[in-house]
Order: C-alpha cells, then structure tokens, then sequence
C-alpha cells in the first residue's frame, strides 16, 4: 500500500505560511493521528528525527480524506477565503524547495529538520522493485492551473457572475422555462443553442443600430423600430435561431430582469442590456423592468454624476476633486468623447425605450438628466414641457440651475414663473436661493443694472434692481420659514460678487456670515448675522423692529376648514376599525360649537383652556389624579388678570366616577372635587364635547371664531402696555402645554401653522396638586411670541427694505440683509 510519511509538528513552531493553528489541531492531531494501525493495535512509527519527533507512516487514501477535511476545516474557521489558497500554495512550494534541497533518495524517514519543520515525503513500495520510491507532495496533491484570461470584450466578472446566478437558478428550478409560449416541453435540440448564447460571457453579434445611436447625441426626433428589427435578422441569422427561440430568448431575459428587480440587483443589468441590443429586443415590459433597474440600483457614469450633482446641489468634496482631475485629464479629448463619457446604462434604455414606446416618466426623467449634464438646457425644458405629467421639483430645478449657470437670466425667469404656476413644484429654500444668488452674482439687483428681457410680461413690477430683489423675496417669504448658516453665506457671498463697492467681504467656504451687533447707517449695505432681543424684537443693526404677522382672513379660513377635515378623516378611521357608526358627524358637531360661541351672548372668551392638559399636569405619580383643583387654580388666576377663561373638557370627566389616562385605575370624585366640577359647569366656565370626539379640535377651532354676539365689533387683541396689566397679543388666546406632535405635521403648511401657533398659545407651569393642596400657589406664563419667528420685511428710517431671515442653526440669531438706495463707495 502507497503510503505518506507525516512529522508530528510543533505547534509552538508553526511557519507563517502554515494555516491556523486552531485548525491545523484539530486536523493534524484529530484527523491524522489514527489513521493506520498495525496489527498489534500501535501505531507504526519510522525513526525519529533529528529534533527526536516521531514519524508517522499513513495509508494515502486516509490521508487525501484527511487533508480534504483538514482544508474544509481551515476554510470555515479562517475570515478570509483567499488567505487558504495562499497558504497552501505557499506550504507545497516550501516543501518542495526543502526536500529536493535536503532529502537523498535512499533514506526513508525525514531528516535534518530547520526552524520551520515544514519537509514531508512520501514513502510508497514499487511493485516490481519492492524498494522505497519517495515522491514529493506537490507530486500528489497538484495545484490547479490558473483559470484562462478572460476576452476583452467579456463581460464584466462581476456583472456576469450575478447574471449567470439568477440564469442557473432559473434554468434549475423553474419548471416553465422549458414551457415558455408553447403548449409542449421545448425539445432539447431547440433549446441547447438558447441556453448557450444565454450562457455566453461576451457579445456575439455586432450591434447597428444608427438611429439609435443618433438619438443619444442629438435627441429624439421620431419614433423608429425599423433598426431594431434589421439587427433582429442579423442575430437570429448569425446564430441560426427562429422566431419562435427568440421569443424564448426574450422571455428569459424578462425573468431574469423580474428576479433582480424584486432581489435588487443592478449589477446584472450590464449583461441583460447587452443581450437585448445584440439580439434587437422590443419588448414594452422587458424595457420597463430595465427602466425601473437602471434608475434605482445601476449606477450612472462619473462624470455625468459629477454634472448633475453640481447642478442639484448634492456634490460632495470628492465630486469636485474629481472634476478637477478630469478636467486636467480631458484636454484634447474629442466632444463626441465626452458625449459617450456623460452616457450611462440609464440613458441608454430610456432613449431606447422612447423610441419605440410612448415616453413615460421615469425615461422621460432620465432623458432629462442626460441633457442637463450634457449642457442642453433649452433641450431639458422643452422636453419637461412636451411631456408634463405632473412633474415636480426634482424635475425641474437641475434645469433651472444650468440656465442660471449658462447665465441666461431670461430663461431662468420664464421656467422660475412656469414652475410656480405648476400645482405639484413646491418651492424649496435651496431652489430660492440659487436663483436670488444667481440673479445677484450677474448684477441684476443692482440699482443701475438693465431690465431682464421680457421679465414684465411675467407679472413682475420691477424689471431689475432692488425692487425685482424684494418682489423675489417677498415670494419666497410666502414658502419659506427660515433658512440655514449655509444658505446665508451662500446669499452674503453672491450679494458681495454683485456688488463689488460695497463694503460686503466674501465668507470663507469653512467660515461662516460675520455676526454683529454695531448699528449700520442709513445708506450702509447690511448682510450680517444679527441677535434678535426676544423680549422686544429690536435688531441692533437695522433698527428695525420684527412684527407678530397675524393670519389672514382666507388663511384663516383654510385654517378651519382643515381642522374639519382631520376631524372627519380621524372619525372615518375610526368607524372603519371598530365597524361602529357614531351618531353624529365630528364635522357637524363642531360646527354646532363654533355657531354657539359667534351666537351666545355676554362677555366673549378670551381665554380658551385645554382641560385635560391641565387636570393631568404634574400628576405622574403615586397617587396621581385627574386634577379639578388645578383646573380651578388656573381659572382664577386668569379671571385675577382680567381675562375671560373657558375649559374645554371631555363630557367623560363630568361623571362621578373617572377612567384616568393615567394608569388606566377608576377615579371616585371627592366632595371638594365635586363641589368644584359643578360650579365650572354651572356658571359656564366648561363647555363639555360630546363621547366620541377629540376635545383638541374644540379648543383649536375657538381660536378661530369671530364671538359675533359677545364682541359686538371690538377688537380682542391686547396692545403693549395694557392699563389693567393684561399681556400684549392676540385673543383668545390658547391656554396649554400641548407640542401639537400630533396635529403639526397634517395641519396646513408649516408657515400657517407655526404663525397660529406663535399668536395663540401660550404655555404655563406651577407646582403640582397633591389632593387639595399646592405648596407654592403660584402660577407662570409664557405668553404668546411678541413678534413671528418667519421671514419679513420690515422698512428701515430712510426707507430702505430691511429682511430678516430665522437661522435654524442658531435660536436667537437671524440673516439680515438691507440694500440701500445709494450704495456707498467700498471703504478701504
């Protein structure tokens, strides 16, 4: 029997090029070690060597099962793959140097052992000679040749291996692949030539497909299939298929396409785009699968993504370095060249896809950022105006960036003046300010610069200079809350480049605006970060003072109507859920709420209380209640200040017996709390809303009623400096400690909300009840905001418009900026 002679190593000893020890443990010793007996039930064993190891002589047929193990072993435990095939590699050629170099072939056990201990000869018995015939390891155990290049024109490896996955395992598994538009199995000699092309890594047919081809330089100018359906003839012809087996071809690669949408894969649409091309592919719902790939997991050429980021606004660092290298490295590059550098996957099918089907959105929208990042600005809008199907601000504003960077300020104005028309682009602070930069850095605002062509017949007052500046704004103001450090700077800096003898500086890209408190002069150009006095609303630089801007009356209006909406959609939920009708409609018992408060008579409300806000206050402990003598507390407290209070509260609350919120226990009313309850509700302090209904709706909405009958045409709000110590602001006003989470994000557009919010609540804060008791009966309030956190604009003493922005870095710093009538000579 061929055996193998095996030193026992070492671990201690192990050379770098050894696998693991862990695994070479448990293989060597365990696996190893008992693998031939003799007769006598002991291990044979050779002489020893020169470090006094023992030799162990093994059957070769164990031995392969054990170095299989052995291998399979290291594999699992080792976290890189490729560091087993090195080793390996590198242990046979070790010990191939070393036993050619040391080992004479007449002695049988190993000799001489270095450091590394790595020497392993074979021992196995000629038959004819009966004498020792030693062979190296490397000699048994041969390593696999090195896989064959690759084609140039081959796929790429990765692409492909994804691609051949999803092929295999359809191939495998799906028992209609061989069924595929036929009523029988598909015969073998039919279906081996379809298996092979799809197996293919590279091309096999030349694609020609000249419309095509001119379409992706020059734009769509008709619908053409006459291409593909010539490179159809020639692939059918070069491969010898029929009509039928490309019908079969397609409906794989239709499969195979489902299988990387739902498993999001884009990596093989390399392979599958190159297979419809070659073999003239038309089919609509193959085209919308690869459509669908391309846009959400392919990725874009690079430069086509640097183009465009720079034109949305999200390039990075990385984007820009690159560009600069690229730039260096395209000199003397053809266009045509750069054109094919700007095309991707993406850009492909989409034109593909258009020139044999009616243009959908999602083609429609990669047409477009192929023609922006080739600089076809006129091309992109025309395109986004011929096929507009309800297309938003993603769409648009890359295209008004490029017109803007082209300096074509006509252009910018007609697309900023259609978009704002379009009911689905809703405005962003990034879109506004990119175009006011813009229209700054060409000279438009300043107050000698010429009109914008044809700018009047947009609706626009002022044709340029600081008027056209404040009717931007003034739009933007209408979108818009507040703006970031960055868009400041982005403003200051374009402002500063417009106007070159001002005194403005140019912030620095890691810097931010210049805050400052000195006061400007009447003709002085204001961009600064200012601190806004919280209590007064006074800006130390302008000297102007910020106003609480109240809504509208049709603002107002949509504020109601709203409101009604949530309730009806929240009650429709409901019923939905619990398969209950309520009795009346929440829309019709709020109605009947605000009709009784414009109708009853007496003094009008100007206090409006959220009850169970205030009953729960403070109340999250042992023993904790719902809490009358709260409400109490905060009644009369108000009614000492003049204010007229009424408590909005859950009909729930009027029983004897209360399910608390808190905790979910049974509350029994004591005397005392009881004795409270009825006097709120017998001299109409309490209007209590009926089982079913959210009590926040109520005390929104009183916001919002005129009290007809009770005001008798006074006005409520409360002026500065009140004789009866009253606080300014508007009334009522909302007496609650409510973060609104719940209403914010559906009520309105932020700007009306946070303008309602900012007149009508105010918060309060006072020790907690524990029974009857409060051990500081005081009570504080934090009013209503005494000016209105958004963008305004206000006039400065000679006349000047001064705006200021609300910075969400900072709490209490704003973006002011005021160009003045004369702009002074830049001081230096």
């Amino acid at each position: 029997m061929s055996s193998i002679v095996f030193a026992r190593f070492s671990r201690n000893r192990l050379p770098k090029s050894r696998p693991c020890r862990r695994c070479l443990s448990s293989s060597t010793d365990d696996n190893f070690s008992g693998s031939s007996q003799r007769k006598d039930g002991r291990r044979p064993t050779s002489k020893s060597s020169s470090r006094g190891e023992k030799l162990e002589t093994v059957p070769t047929e164990p031995v392969l099962s054990s170095l299989s193990e052995f291998m399979k072993e290291h594999a699992k435990q080792s976290s890189r793959r490729d560091v087993v095939d090195y080793d390996l590699t590198s242990l046979i050629a070790s010990l191939s140097k070393r036993n050619k170099k040391e080992f004479s072939e007449e002695k049988n056990s190993l000799s001489a052992y270095g450091d590394d201990s790595k020497r392993i000869k074979r021992r196995d018995v000629s038959a004819s000679s009966g004498k020792p015939n030693e062979k190296l390891l490397f000699e048994v155990f041969k390593i696999p040749d090195a896989p064959a290049a690759r084609s140039e024109t081959a796929f790429e490896e990765g692409s492909f291996r994804q691609y051949s996955e999803i092929l295999e395992s359809i191939i495998a598994d799906d028992p209609k692949f061989m069924r595929r538009h036929t009523a029988k199995p598909i015969a073998d000699e039919v279906a081996e030539p379809l298996i092979v092309y799809l197996r293919s890594e590279e091309p096999e047919v030349e694609v020609g497909l000249p419309t095509f081809k001119h379409a992706l330089k020059e734009g769509i100018s008709v619908r053409d299939t006459n291409d593909m359906k010539t490179q159809k003839l020639v692939f059918m012809e070069k491969l010898g298929v029929s009509d039928a087996q490309h019908r079969l071809i397609e409906g794989t690669l239709i499969q195979i396409s489902n299988r990387c949408a739902k498993e999001a894969r884009g990596l093989p649409l390399e392979v599958i785009w190159a297979k419809v091309k070659e073999a003239g592919f038309i089919s609509q719902r193959l085209l919308q699968n690869l459509l669908y790939i391309s846009s959400t997991f392919a990725t874009g050429s690079r430069q086509k993504h640097i183009t465009y980021g720079r034109l949305t606004g999200t390039s990075t660092i990385l984007d820009v370095l690159s560009a600069s290298e690229s730039s260096h490295s395209s000199d003397g590059v053809d266009e045509e060249d750069n054109v094919e550098e700007m095309l991707d996957l993406a850009d492909e099918i989409a034109v593909y896809h258009d020139l044999l089907y009616e243009p959908t959105e999602q083609s429609i929208l990669t047409r477009v950022r192929l023609l922006v990042a080739q600089g076809h600005a006129k091309a992109a809008e025309n395109l986004l105006v011929e096929h507009d199907c309800g297309f938003r601000l993603r769409a648009y504003s890359p295209v008004l960036r490029l017109h803007m960077e082209q300096g074509n300020a006509k252009a910018v104005m007609h697309l900023y003046r259609r978009m704002k028309r379009l009911p689905l682009v809703h405005f962003e602070a990034e879109t506004y300010v990119h175009l006011i930069a813009g229209l700054a850095e060409l000279g438009y605002f300043q107050l000698q610069s010429d009109p914008i062509d044809g700018i009047e017949k947009l609706g626009f007052v002022n044709g340029a200079g600081p008027g056209l500046f404040d009717e931007l704004l003034t739009e933007m103001a209408e979108d818009i809350l507040e703006l970031t450090s960055q868009h400041a700077k982005r403003l200051n800096n374009a402002l500063a480049k417009g106007f070159p003898e001002s005194s403005l500086e140019v912030t620095s890209s890691l810097g931010s605006v210049l805050q400052t408190s000195v006061a400007a002069g009447e003709d002085d150009f204001i961009a600064s970060r200012v601190h806004i006095d919280q209590s007064s609303g006074h800006c130390p630089v302008s000297g102007v003072k910020l106003r609480l801007m109240s809504l509208e009356p049709e603002q107002a209006k949509a504020f109601k109507q709203n409101i009604l909406d949530m309730a009806t959609s929240e009650q429709d939920r409901y019923e939905l859920k619990s398969k209950q009708k309520r009795a009346q409609r929440s829309d019709f018992i709020l109605n009947e709420f605000m009709k009784w408060l414009d109708t009853r008579a007496g003094d009008p409300f100007t206090a409006i209380l959220d009850g169970p806000n205030i009953g729960y206050y403070m109340q999250n402990f042992e023993g904790g209640r719902f809490s009358y003598h709260q409400l109490k507390f905060v009644v009369d407290s108000l009614e000492s200040m003049n204010e007229k209070p009424l408590v909005i509260l859950p009909r729930k609350y009027a029983n004897d017996r209360i399910h608390l919120t808190i905790g979910g226990v049974m509350q029994t009313l004591k005397k005392e709390e009881l004795q409270i309850r009825n006097y709120l509700i017998k001299t109409g302090r309490v209007y209590l809303v009926p089982p079913g209904h959210l009590d926040d709706y109520f005390w929104m909405l009183s916001s919002l009623s005129t009290q007809t009958t009770a005001r008798n045409g006074r006005d409520l709000s409360v002026l500065p400096g009140d004789p009866g110590g009253r606080w300014p602001g508007a009334r009522p006003m909302l007496i609650s400690n409510d973060q609104m989470r719940d209403h914010k994000l559906d009520l309105l557009e932020p700007k009306l909300f946070r303008r309602w919010y900012s007149n009508f609540m105010v918060h309060y804060n006072f020790a907690a009840f524990v029974g009857g008791q409060c051990s500081h009966p005081d009570i504080g309030f934090n009013p209503a905001d005494f000016f209105s956190r958004e963008i305004q604009m206000n006039q400065r003493v000679g006349g000047a418009s001064c705006w200021h922005f609300p910075l969400t870095d900072f709490e209490n710093e704003w973006f002011c900026i005021s160009i003045p009538k004369v702009i002074p000579e830049k001081a230096k």
